[in-house]
């Protein structure tokens, strides 16, 4: 985490709703408070993960696949590092030619645990030859 902690204006009551200010930075809770024996007591949690920020890049082996009728390919999904919790990947495929989202059966997300930086993935075409391409789309948590 590094850095120096700083008081967040306005959090001082039971609860708080995180805000845009707060995105990137490391949420902590610290409560003071006097015990039932009078003396005063300071709790305070560990840091969150960086708030609203999936600081993972994705990447895939190759940026089109091209698939026979009656046949699969599987592609690889890469993150340039340990996502630290679990997100998803938002998918998306473009077909080519005379292919329709009918022709072939394709993943709309890819769900990474903490830990995991590659999955594989299949792609299946029902009829027809199929070209397609596969963007991924910002990461967000699952």
């Amino acid at each position: 985490m590094g850095g120096t902690e700083t008081e967040i204006p306005g959090a001082d009551a039971f609860s708080y709703r995180l805000t845009d200010a707060d995105a990137a930075h490391y949420i902590l809770v610290r409560v003071s408070f006097t015990d039932d024996a009078g003396n005063a007591e300071t709790l305070t949690s560990e840091p969150t993960l960086r708030v609203g920020v999936v600081p993972v890049v994705v990447s895939f082996g190759r940026s089109a696949y091209a698939v026979n009728e009656g046949e699969a390919v599987t592609l690889e999904v890469r993150l340039d590092q340990d996502p630290e919790r679990t997100v998803a990947i938002p998918l998306t495929t473009t077909h080519g030619g005379d292919a329709t989202a009918d022709d072939y059966t394709a993943p709309t997300e890819v769900v990474f645990s903490p830990g995991q930086t590659s999955q594989e993935l299949t792609i299946t075409a029902n009829d027809d030859q199929v070209g397609l391409w596969v963007v991924s789309s910002q990461p967000r948590l699952a």
